[in-house]
């Protein structure tokens, strides 16, 4: 119920606006915590479900208390904002080029971008879309004197998906819509890989 949920929830989610589907997946994260921790202490089933509702409030893109460890080994509890929509790509750059496509995506269509990806989408699956939709693309030149192939190194695309069409954005208005960092995705595409496209 309310009163045993709450009990649970640190207390920064107080703060929290959560929409109707969202308490009852909150309910269901803290009923799960007591159908596999039976046997601990009540205080041991309050520290199982502080972590879950954290997961849960996390994946969601909403405040929750997080923690860090120092090179000491030493953790502390960090209070960690909502994730919230950057600004729109205001480029004359992007709106001059044929290629990037920044300023025919609307707000509406980049606000619904940001709440498929953050209530939608579970970690793996924004993992997958992040991977999908960032392109490495590798490119063969010509050097001026020895007339001989050498590789330059890499540079990553960007792309949403906008009614069907898979269109190209620069990397700010990627990062802004989804309200991530660089070094999430850079950190991703390290580690599961990127799609791969060679021009020469």
């Amino acid at each position: 119920d309310e009163v045993s949920l709450m009990h649970f929830l640190p207390s920064i989610t107080n703060t929290l606006s959560l929409r109707v589907n969202d308490y009852d997946d909150l309910v269901e994260v803290a009923a799960v915590g007591h159908r596999e921790k039976k046997n601990l202490t009540k205080k041991a089933v309050q520290s199982v479900n502080k972590r879950k509702v954290n997961q849960f409030l996390r994946r969601k893109g909403k405040a929750y208390i997080g923690y860090k460890r120092s090179r000491e080994g030493k953790v502390s509890f960090v209070a960690k904002g909502e994730r919230r929509m950057g600004e729109t790509c205001m480029s004359n750059s992007c709106a001059r080029s044929r290629l990037r496509s920044c300023d025919i995506i609307t707000e509406e269509q980049r606000r619904e971008l940001f709440i498929d990806y953050w209530e939608n989408l579970n970690w793996s699956e924004k993992k997958e879309y992040v991977v999908n939709m960032v392109i490495k693309t590798e490119v063969n030149r010509r050097t001026s004197e020895k007339r001989e192939l050498s590789r330059r190194g890499g540079t990553l695309k960007y792309h949403f998906v906008i009614d069907g069409e898979k269109v190209q954005v620069c990397k700010k208005m990627f990062l802004n819509t989804l309200a991530i960092k660089e070094a999430t995705v850079t950190y991703w595409l390290s580690k599961y890989g990127t799609g791969q496209q060679k021009m020469t």
